[in-house]
């Protein structure tokens, strides 16, 4: 393993543990990179492409590990909670400015449930970004460096690498894509 695969593993590793965007985002971005250096010995060999492929599918797999499926993007927080109508305050106004405690906790609590739902919202908005990019990744990668005569290996691979059955099949499916474009 070299450095930049030791990176891309490490930041794999720390996103698995901390689910931060960031550090998935960080190792798609250098395994993009991987072999664009023309001073990296070993950049055009077939272990090299195959080692970056191995790096992909992982991705897919931290995000898969991750990823909710069933989450309904339809669902978007809301940009300012009201308060409760006995208030007669607007939305968005400080908890502070409720006298009354039972109040004033009951609207904290739901600024709060909506913070949580931002949050949640913005990850797996930002875990479909990266299935996206690592997919186009993927598919260049495999255009640029496979030909038809690796479908039957590369398929494999996906099936022995990839644990979510959906993205099993898609990967598949693309494969099957990409070596029926014409080159």
């Amino acid at each position: 393993m070299n450095i930049k695969e030791g990176e891309v593993t490490e930041l794999l590793r720390r996103f698995g543990q901390a689910g931060d965007i960031r550090d998935l985002r960080k190792a798609l971005a250098v395994i993009e990179n991987l072999g664009q250096d023309p001073r990296e010995a070993q950049t055009h060999s077939q272990a090299a492409h195959t080692e970056k492929l191995h790096l992909l599918l992982a991705v897919f797999n931290h995000i898969d590990a991750k990823i909710k499926s069933e989450f309904n993007f339809e669902d978007v927080p809301a940009m300012n909670i009201a308060p409760p109508p006995e208030t007669g305050l607007p939305a968005g106004v400080d908890p502070s400015a409720i006298a009354d405690p039972t109040i004033r906790t009951q609207y904290e609590k739901e600024i709060a449930a909506n913070q949580a739902k931002a949050r949640l919202y913005e990850f797996q908005l930002g875990l479909h970004k990266a299935a996206r990019a690592c997919t186009d990744a993927f598919d260049k990668h495999v255009y640029m460096h496979y030909t038809k005569s690796s479908d039957v290996v590369l398929a494999k691979l996906v099936d022995e690498t990839i644990r979510s059955n959906n993205r099993r099949a898609s990967l598949k499916d693309l494969l099957s894509t990409i070596f029926a474009r014409p080159r």
